[in-house]
């Protein structure tokens, strides 16, 4: 399936650093900024005195696990240097979830510096495409796709019109993506299953997943599932909608309740979610 279906605009601005001792306050610094596979650039040059840039990036992904890298560095002040120092680094993982406001993050620093509470100040804001219905974590298994139950990312989005998939994404670490999984949704069916029936299903013990659901086709059955109950039922909504079938899945009125510990989880997107920033 075409990952190119998807494109995602992010934007990366750098507002500037502090806690930086390490060197003069005359000497010039700059951040480079980089999302892996997709492109790197740099801010204006600033003295170390007042780092403050504003510098925006903007970059067009397919893929919605983006990795973004940022680095520090003073320029070197000798001529027969070959490479500016640097000062600091720090990598973030996003989704469409990501927070959309400015942030401060800590750097990790070389050994032996001065500046161990550096810290960069980063909007990064990811607009979703219209054609993204929903998205999150999800733990799964099946026989075209997920062939080991593990935890994925996935996403709902539509092919064409009204030809639903979903795919499972790996973070995007060059160029080209690889070892994303998907499924046309068209004909599975979608409902609940009980956790004990999940077991049963595979015949193994499943490690991970408290609410359970099942898409079947023709045969072939992939099981999924989440550690939240309203998580599960938000996807099974979203899923119900995408297949278009008549049976509307109605909750289990006996879920797995022997593990009290269930975590509440917030990694479930809907269409355009997306949020204003100012600048």
């Amino acid at each position: 399936m075409d990952d190119d279906r998807l494109s995602f605009q992010l934007e990366v601005v750098v507002l500037g650093a502090e806690g930086l001792k390490s060197v003069p306050a005359n000497k010039i610094v700059y951040c480079t900024i980089e999302v892996e596979g997709e492109g790197k650039l740099q801010t204006e040059h600033v003295e170390a005195s007042n780092p403050v840039w504003n510098t925006q990036g903007d970059f067009t992904l397919i893929h919605p696990l983006p990795v973004v890298k940022l680095k520090l560095y003073v320029e070197s002040a000798g001529m027969l240097s070959l490479e500016d120092k640097e000062l600091g680094k720090v990598t973030l993982h996003l989704n469409p979830l990501s927070s959309q406001i400015a942030e401060w993050h800590q750097m990790t620093v070389p050994k032996n510096s001065s500046d161990h509470d550096l810290k960069i100040k980063v909007i990064c804001r990811m607009e979703n495409p219209q054609n993204m219905k929903y998205c999150g974590y999800l733990y799964a298994m099946g026989k075209a796709a997920w062939k080991k139950w593990k935890k994925r990312y996935h996403v709902v989005y539509e092919v064409a019109d009204k030809l639903y998939a979903l795919c499972s994404y790996k973070e995007k670490k060059e160029k080209k993506v690889d070892n994303n999984e998907s499924i046309l949704l068209d004909g599975y069916f979608i409902d609940y299953i009980e956790a004990d029936k999940a077991q049963q299903m595979v015949g193994t013990q499943l490690k991970g997943g408290h609410y359970f659901f099942s898409a079947t086709k023709e045969g072939d059955t992939a099981l999924f599932a989440t550690d939240d109950e309203k998580e599960c039922r938000a996807w099974v909504a979203a899923l119900y909608k995408a297949t278009g079938q008549s049976h509307k899945p109605t909750p289990q009125t006996s879920t797995n309740r022997n593990n009290t510990n269930k975590p509440t989880s917030n990694n479930v997107c809907t269409k355009n979610t997306t949020s204003a920033v100012k600048r």
